[in-house]
């Protein structure tokens, strides 16, 4: 399984790659809104966990923009 992560604090970021990838699934990261719909264009993620306050788009844009792309994922 792979996961998108959006999050622009990196000492959370950090801490929750290696959760995730810990758990044994995939984590590619992004440190900002704009950067994580770019990663979400270039892979297949089953997952993505966005972070609501982050610059340039927050998570709300982030989840519309995504949903407007790709209903089923979670």
């Amino acid at each position: 399984m792979k996961i998108l992560l959006a999050e622009d604090d990196a000492a959370s970021r950090s801490i929750m790659i290696e959760t995730i990838r810990a758990l044994g699934y995939e984590c590619e990261a992004a440190q900002d809104g704009n950067e994580a719909l770019e990663l979400f264009e270039t892979g297949e993620f089953q997952i993505v966990l966005i972070d609501i306050q982050m610059p340039k788009k927050n998570g709300l844009e982030v989840l519309f923009e995504i949903r407007q792309r790709d209903s089923q994922i979670v």
